[in-house]
């Protein structure tokens, strides 16, 4: 078999300065321990990374900010003080922010239809760049802070596309969120944190835009579906899962910039639930809900959603038997295949707010990946000098792709 071709090189994120292919910024931090992480988000909150934030965002009041965030998720990570605590009558640990429900009753008597958490959350007020300020918006899970971190921190260069910047970008994002909580089915992706509660997140996601200034660059936010609990297997899982999932679809209704969702419409409007063949998932449940509300604006000229972009990743990369333990960047690897296209809610979303959803697409800029296996060219295909000519089956019309050469 011949060797595949070179990794793709990926731009350099957060003022990166390292050189070179396996020194790239999402290489390196795809593999950080739990250890790893905290100290490098640390340090960036506490001004001793010179190259992150930049300077348009080496504030005093933006620095307090990081600090204030990393301290939130720090609590909430496994092990953290709000992740113990409180632990209520059943003693149950959790990387949600929450309060114990006063009208919880004893354990040996208390109805399983009652939670006994209630979601307690932090009320996050900032900036993330020129043209997007005075952000106020609340934050409750582990997850959901360590996108708002990540998204903190400087906006992506004009170059930035799906395969260079913004898909390796959300595989840290989901690596990174696996190492600080949750558990994993498989030990050896597990190791060597130690698992927490809860599976990790079903989805992540990103969305981008370009930025207002006319300079090119881009400004994205992160975020993943809801988790940060064993919902399933817990005395109250039903009504508790309720609860956190009507606090997002409350933060989606109250902060959206433009209309996504109505009063009235949280378990009733849902296409995933009015379908015979949805999956039951409510309006505010998505990795895109903290993003949406970030990025999708008011209609106008100059900030038409018809140019944000997006992208949703599976966890099926993270929780394998033999862990992904390697940014490659090849499209025909775990990480790029475990790319999704919108869920029917999402899709909804889309439409709601005149997006397009073809920047939205599971396979958009897919082709600008190299294989690791080139795949063989079609049976009718003609190769020649570095090209598959394919017969389109209509005159004078031909589709010509490029074929790795060995």
């Amino acid at each position: 078999m011949a060797n595949p071709p070179p990794e793709p090189d990926l731009l350099r994120p957060y003022g990166d300065p390292e050189k070179g292919v396996a020194n790239n910024w999402f290489r390196v931090k795809f593999r950080f321990t739990r250890d790893d992480i905290l100290k490098w988000m640390k340090d960036v909150a506490s001004k001793n990374n010179a190259n992150c934030p930049p300077e348009e965002l080496r504030t005093d009041d933006h620095f307090k900010f990081l600090l204030k965030i990393y301290d939130q998720l720090e609590s909430l990570a496994t092990g953290g003080e709000n992740y113990e605590e409180p632990g209520g009558p059943n003693k149950r640990k959790c990387h949600i922010y929450r309060e114990l429900n006063p009208g919880y009753g004893g354990k040996k008597t208390q109805s399983k239809d009652v939670s006994d958490f209630l979601v307690k959350s932090w009320t996050n007020n900032y900036d993330s760049g020129p043209d997007v300020r005075n952000i106020n918006l609340n934050y409750w899970c582990i997850y959901d802070l360590i996108g708002l971190f990540m998204s903190l921190l400087g906006s992506a260069p004009p170059a930035a596309d799906r395969n260079n910047y913004f898909l390796p970008l959300t595989a840290v994002y989901a690596r990174w969120c696996s190492r600080l909580a949750g558990k994993l089915k498989n030990k050896k992706s597990q190791d060597p944190s130690k698992p927490g509660v809860g599976p990790i997140p079903t989805m992540f996601q990103c969305t981008w835009r370009e930025r207002k200034d006319g300079l090119g660059k881009k400004w994205f936010f992160l975020g993943a579906s809801v988790a940060g609990d064993q919902f399933a297997n817990n005395p109250s899982g039903a009504d508790w899962q309720t609860k956190v999932q009507m606090e997002r679809f409350q933060m989606l209704l109250q902060h959206q910039q433009t209309t996504m969702v109505q009063d009235g419409e949280f378990n009733r409007t849902e296409p995933e639930v009015t379908s015979p063949t949805g999956t039951g998932n409510l309006w505010g449940n998505c990795a895109e809900t903290y993003p949406f509300v970030q990025c999708m604006s008011n209609f106008d000229v100059t900030n038409s959603n018809q140019i944000v972009q997006g992208l949703a990743l599976s966890k099926t990369f993270i929780d394998q038997k033999e862990p992904v333990v390697n940014y490659t960047g090849y499209a025909d690897d775990l990480i790029w295949t475990s790319v999704r296209p919108p869920c029917n809610n999402c899709a909804e979303l889309l439409n709601r707010v005149q997006a397009n959803h073809d920047l939205f697409a599971q396979a958009f800029e897919m082709d600008r990946a190299p294989f690791r296996n080139p795949p063989a060219p079609p049976q009718d295909a003609e190769v020649g000098e570095g090209f598959v000519i394919r017969d389109m089956k209509e005159p004078l019309i031909k589709e010509m792709v490029e074929v790795t050469s060995n």
